[in-house]
């Protein structure tokens, strides 16, 4: 084991909360996402008990093609603030180490779209067979969608 994931007690979200909780189902089929709204752009994690994190792990939707300036905050302190790398499935975000109870993602401008990886064709028909970015179902502007999210304690050593 080289890293440990921070046990989650409940999550809300700015809007769309009752689908909130399917960040965390390991299940790559489901998503959460905001409306379209700067303001309604942000999902909170309260852990089990207060943790130090280390890193965040995101799958985002449309993560190939897609930007999103992204603000994270423990307990209001900003702990990662950029925009992810677009990437082929999961993005490791590497935090402030600090320790709190209340992890926010937050949208912090308006999505971008624009193809990191010349436009690949996948070779399977069905898109839902693991090769869609689910972008389709989430326009780009200020919209926040995750497919899964997971949030680690500092590596062990």
């Amino acid at each position: 084991v080289w890293r440990e994931a921070i046990p989650i007690k409940s999550v809300t979200a700015g809007s769309n909360a009752d689908t909130a909780k399917q960040t965390l189902d390991d299940n790559e089929m489901t998503l959460w996402k905001s409306e379209n709204a700067r303001d309604k752009a942000w999902i909170e994690y309260e852990f089990e008990q207060p943790a130090t994190v280390g890193e965040v792990t995101l799958k985002l939707v449309g993560w190939r093609l897609r930007s999103y300036p992204l603000r994270i905050t423990l307990d209001g302190q900003t702990i990662y603030e950029g925009t992810p790398e677009k990437t082929l499935g999961y993005v490791t975000l590497p935090t402030k180490e600090i320790t709190g109870s209340r992890l926010r993602i937050e949208l912090t401008g308006p999505t971008v779209d624009r193809d990191a990886f010349g436009q690949i064709i996948e070779l399977v028909p069905n898109a839902r067979a693991g090769f869609d970015t689910m972008a389709e179902q989430v326009p780009a502007g200020y919209g926040l969608a995750i497919v899964e999210a997971e949030i680690y304690k500092p590596r062990l050593k």
